[in-house]
């Protein structure tokens, strides 16, 4: 079975994800929008003339792996001037990312233009025909296919970006900014490096598989994967599904979902058994459910023989009546299970990593220039190693 790796470097839009994200959940009538959204990372709104407002509208932004609903947008109502007008406050060198569409469907001539002082970030007709369809996401007709919004995404230094857009304006439903995670390159903590940034990692389905044909399914890379071993039932079905950990976070959909035939029972990697390959600490989103309507069935997390999560599998929607449950968990690097007595469904995973001190990752990149090993708390492995190390300040003590 080929290996299916999903990174939600778009719109990350967190289940706990260390973002900062705006959009809105309420209606706002025209004239009535409020000067700033956000704090640190914050926009504002100047509406002189009372165009603006917001409102109730569905749309799935993203790719054809994975995709998030939102709700509402905020409609500009007119040309960007000095009575209208939109702008970011960027706290940090980072990742800009915008959700936006027409105002028009018909309309192919509205550009968005996105500057930052002098220099140009963007510059783009929104057009609705660079949306793609995808099925699943109906949850009353799962065939039915779905347009999904591509997002825009501009590296961003700190300081303010000015957002213009033509006659009649465009609809905005969000905007994140993920800060550079520190180092690039070869530097620790960079893109290079395994684990590297902040960015959460979405293991999740992208087809679907009949029963037999996804008795073990490998989703990630070298880095972090999960392996699905379900035996001879196991599948891979189309199912739209929207999860989240809370009221406070923004709810995500997975279009598909694994389901085992059975209990899942084994720490070993062997036939019944999920397992998780991570490289660094962090925290684990399980979003899963039931494999029985009306049925309590419980799923654990476990990692060194312990114990970290047992909980119920949803069964109904039980997040402000909308959307299941998801559940985040603390783990370590290494190797992580997810066991259940009997079946449950798994629409994804996510694994968001833990930010490293800067001097523990100065040691760890050292390390693997001089080929020592060193472990996750920047300490040296071997009987020989003794003393301190001291990088960028930082001490690290066996």
């Amino acid at each position: 079975m080929k290996k299916i790796f999903t990174l939600i470097s778009l719109f990350v839009l967190a289940l706990g994800v260390q973002a900062q994200v705006i959009t809105w959940d309420a209606a706002v009538e025209k004239g009535k929008v409020a000067g700033t959204y956000g704090t640190g990372f914050v926009l504002t709104a100047v509406d002189t003339d009372g165009k603006m407002a917001i409102d109730a509208n569905n749309a799935y932004f993203g790719d054809a792996t994975a995709q998030t609903k939102l709700t509402h947008r905020l409609k500009t109502g007119g040309k960007s001037s000095a009575k209208n007008a939109l702008s970011l406050t960027i706290p940090s060198a980072g990742k800009l990312k915008i959700c936006v569409r027409t105002g028009s469907n018909s309309d192919a001539t509205r550009t968005l233009i996105l500057k930052q002082g002098t220099t140009e970030l963007y510059n783009k007709v929104v057009k609705e025909e660079d949306a793609i369809s995808v099925a699943g996401l109906d949850e009353t007709d799962p065939a039915k296919e779905t347009n999904v919004y591509p997002i825009i995404a501009v590296e961003v230094a700190a300081g303010t970006v000015s957002i213009e857009y033509p006659v009649n304006g465009l609809n905005f439903y969000g905007f994140e900014f993920v800060a550079d995670g520190e180092g690039g390159g070869d530097e620790p903590g960079g893109g290079d490096e395994p684990g590297g940034g902040d960015e959460p990692v979405t293991l999740t389905f992208t087809e679907a598989a009949a029963a037999g044909s996804a008795n073990v399914i490998t989703i990630g890379d070298d880095n972090c994967n999960v392996v699905f071993n379900g035996g001879a039932k196991a599948s891979v079905e189309a199912k739209s599904q929207t999860f989240a950990v809370d009221s406070e976070s923004t709810p995500i959909t997975f279009a598909y979902q694994w389901k085992p035939g059975g209990g899942i029972t084994k720490t070993d990697g062997g036939e019944r058994s999920i397992t998780i390959s991570l490289p660094q600490d962090g925290i684990l989103t399980v979003c899963t459910r039931t494999g029985k309507s009306g049925e309590v069935r419980n799923f654990s997390v476990i990692q060194n023989e312990e114990t970290l999560l047992t909980a119920p599998a949803p069964d109904g929607k039980e997040v402000d009546e909308k959307y299941y449950k998801a559940y985040e968990v603390s783990v370590a690097e290494g190797t992580v299970y997810i066991t259940a007595d009997a079946a449950i469904n798994v629409a994804g995973l996510i694994f968001t990593p833990k930010s490293t001190p800067t001097g523990v990752q100065a040691v760890k990149a050292a390390a693997q220039k001089t080929g020592v090993t060193y472990n996750l708390a920047g300490q040296k492995v071997g009987a020989d190693y003794k003393g301190i190390v001291v990088k960028d300040g930082v001490k690290v003590v066996q």
